[in-house]
């Protein structure tokens, strides 16, 4: 199983519209597994912080589509499940 690891995004696209966007898409496809945040700040900083326990999503390729479509490709970042 496919386990959402972070979701990467620049400090500068931190704009209410987005943080919408991307919160719905998450609840759009609850579930079971943990979502990390990575923010990063370009010559700054890079911030790894962990979604509220309620805001757990289901891993699918619709799930990879909406984050794609609110962040641009290749921002979400995907883990093996740990035996």
């Amino acid at each position: 199983c496919r386990t959402p690891r972070w979701l990467q995004f620049h400090a500068r696209e931190l704009d209410d519209d987005v943080v919408g966007k991307l919160r719905l898409a998450l609840e759009r496809h609850r579930g079971d597994k943990q979502v990390f945040f990575e923010v990063v700040r370009e010559g700054a900083y890079r911030m790894l912080a962990r979604a509220e326990p309620g805001l757990r999503v289901q891993p699918s390729e619709g799930l990879t589509r909406e984050i794609d479509s609110v962040l641009g490709p290749g921002r979400i970042r995907y883990r093996a499940r740990a035996r």
